[in-house]
């Protein structure tokens, strides 16, 4: 009872306490740099949800042009309100160690990340997925172009499965999951990682994986030397017995006859594209 007579007073004192506008800008600023871990200059819900315990509503409300990326701007604009509607003191909690989420299926990506509920990641979607799961440096464009099978812009069905896996391999990988997060320079860099699978028990032996997506050329140069050499193909047929001769086969793709397949070689073989190369 007295609890519940002493609530009015205490809601009414911690409003009163809540900072009125104008608010000092500097404190605003050095609170900014304290939610911005990664200090790339924005914040990420996933920095707002560790240091200021914001749910997605509340840092929708930070994010006025919705593009998942609160600015210096926004936040100074929006934090006195925000502030008085969650009802308590946004004072920032410095978060020393990014946590990575462990990789989902595909419906639990849509329910983590589709904001507009049409079963589909669109690229600012993924583009939020890629934040929260630290890998910030891919191309966004160029992973939703590996992804997106039929060339509609989103992700749904089977492409969702494809975006599921690739997590998956990338955190089998150690690329997710391993505390500071490694700096990749490219694409196949990322998502062009071999990763050799453990022997089972009375199972053949099988190839090598590329958690992908990568293009065509990347994926059958299994070293990454940038050239397929025969010891390439073999590996990625193991445990199979061709009854074709792989030897064939590569000297004939081998125009110059340096013992390596290049891009040009590959490309003019098949009939690539440049972007499918």
């Amino acid at each position: 009872m007295l609890t519940r007579l002493l609530l009015p007073a205490l809601t009414a004192a911690l409003l009163g306490a809540l900072p009125q506008d104008p608010v000092d800008r500097e404190l605003l600023g050095t609170y900014f740099a304290t939610v911005d871990a990664d200090g790339n200059g924005w914040l990420s819900y996933r920095e707002c949800r560790d240091s200021l315990a914001l749910d997605r509503e509340a840092y929708a409300s930070f994010d006025a042009d919705a593009d998942f990326r609160v600015s210096l701007e926004e936040f100074e604009k929006s934090y006195v309100e925000v502030t008085r509607r969650v009802g308590s003191l946004l004072v920032p909690q410095a978060v020393t160690e990014r946590k990575v989420d462990l990789p989902r299926g595909p419906l639990q990506l849509l329910a983590a990340y589709d904001r507009d509920g049409d079963d589909a990641l669109q690229t600012s979607e993924l583009m939020q997925l890629f934040d929260e799961y630290g890998l910030q440096k891919v191309p966004i464009e160029t992973a939703m172009a590996n992804l997106d099978e039929n060339s509609d812009r989103s992700l749904s069905g089977a492409e969702l499965e494809r975006a599921s896996r690739l997590l998956q391999s990338l955190y089998a990988a150690g690329i997710l999951g391993n505390g500071e997060l490694p700096s990749y320079a490219s694409v196949d860099e990322l998502f062009g990682r071999t990763v050799e699978r453990p022997a089972a028990i009375d199972a053949s032996r099988q190839p090598p994986l590329i958690a992908g997506p990568v293009l065509t050329f990347r994926r059958l140069d299994l070293d990454g030397d940038g050239g397929i050499e025969i010891d390439d193909l073999y590996r990625l047929l193991t445990p199979v017995t061709p009854s074709f001769s792989i030897g064939a086969i590569h000297a004939g793709l081998d125009t110059d006859e340096n013992g390596s397949i290049d891009r040009a070689e590959l490309a003019a073989a098949f009939g690539l594209s440049a972007a499918e190369r």
